[in-house]
């Protein structure tokens, strides 16, 4: 044990020298996360999108969407239990729910809102209700309208990326913490030095592997933290959280060793590290929904980074993901079991221990 913690503090030193390290580790995502926390607080949704629950196709509701939409105003058609989940989720601003018998005859509309929006959603219903009347006839508007607010809506855009923001934390922890520096000790032969002293293999991997825990801790708690501005979390979130960092880190430090394995040399292996890295930020359910792209839905059922995100949103936002939870949680086992069975196969010391072991299986 002394020598981990010898080692734990080496690896300490190590990784407040490497800006690289720190710079992805820490500022990249900090950096994202503070302009969405501005944004979201300082500008809210432009864009307003009713819900609109028509079960019984009524004509009349045909100027109602006429009258509602403007440039920065929409209306979908959707059914109630899909309507009431998006409004809470923050897709939707507000849902219209119209009566059986049809507008014209002057049944009561239903007007589902979250607290953040009803000021204005009842400004806007009543406009269009008093346009729409004024265009079937003269006098004053019998439409009537029922509010109902909510009040545990998220906001939409920070729902989204804040989760994806902690995903892509622990992505540069796996990437740029851990494969490129094993990549370069692996180049400069800084291992296989290690290897000649009394220290034991397993002692090494294990002072690594506790170290890039701790900081996969250490990253998950700041942006948190920061989060909390915009969202409250229970401590049974930040419970269920942490322990979906912990086997989300451990896929990707597995991961970062498997890339660090594979690499023949330091600039093939920077190479693998920079196209995974891209690969899995933009088609890893981190900046972008994929559910209503098939195409990108299929990329992301391979991108391993897809299941920690789509995990991070159900518990932070208390909604559905693109899986069920139990299947995002297999994902990650899976995908660890995966990348350190790689890592054990590929894995060596020194390059050129690989090539030398290439070149006696070439002869």
């Amino acid at each position: 044990m002394l020598r981990v913690r010898k080692l734990f503090a080496v690896h300490l030193k190590e990784f407040r020298r490497d800006f690289g390290s720190v710079f992805f580790s820490f500022l990249f995502p900090m950096f994202f996360l503070v302009v969405l926390i501005v944004s979201s607080l300082v500008s809210p949704t432009f864009n307003f999108e009713f819900g609109l629950v028509d079960s019984h196709k009524n004509p009349s509701a045909f100027g109602l969407v006429e009258s509602l939409a403007s440039e920065h105003l929409s209306v979908r058609s959707i059914d109630k239990g899909q309507a009431e989940t998006e409004l809470k989720e923050g897709k939707l601003q507000a849902v219209l729910i119209l009566p059986a018998e049809g507008l014209s005859a002057g049944g009561e509309i239903d007007l589902l809102v979250g607290q953040s929006y009803e000021g204005f959603a009842r400004i806007v219903v009543q406009a269009a209700l008093a346009k729409l009347q004024n265009i079937e006839r003269e006098g004053e508007p019998t439409y009537q309208f029922h509010t109902e607010v909510l009040t545990d809506e998220v906001n939409s855009e920070f729902s989204f990326m804040f989760p994806g923001m902690l995903a892509m934390a622990l992505l540069q922890l796996g990437l740029f913490a851990t494969a490129t520096p094993i990549l370069r000790a692996r180049e400069r032969g800084t291992l296989r030095h290690l290897l000649l002293t009394p220290l034991g293999v397993h002692e090494l991997l294990i002072s690594q592997i506790c170290f890039r825990l701790m900081v996969a801790f250490l990253q998950v708690s700041v942006l948190l933290i920061a989060g909390m501005f915009v969202v409250e979390l229970t401590a049974m979130q930040w419970v269920s959280v942490m322990g979906v960092a912990l086997l989300g880190a451990i896929m990707l430090i597995c991961m970062g060793y498997a890339l660090a394995g594979m690499a023949t040399n330091l600039e093939s292996g920077m190479a693998a590290v920079m196209i995974a890295n891209f690969a899995m930020l933009f088609a890893g359910n981190i900046f972008s929904d994929p559910s209503d792209n098939w195409g990108l839905s299929l990329v992301a059922h391979f991108m391993p980074v897809s299941y920690l995100a789509d995990a991070f949103r159900q518990i932070i936002n208390n909604s559905s993901g693109i899986w069920p939870l139990w299947l995002d949680m297999c994902a990650l086992l899976g995908w660890s079991a995966l990348a350190l069975t790689i890592a054990i196969r590929t894995f060596r010391f020194d390059m050129q221990a690989r090539q030398s072991s290439k070149k006696e299986v070439a002869i």
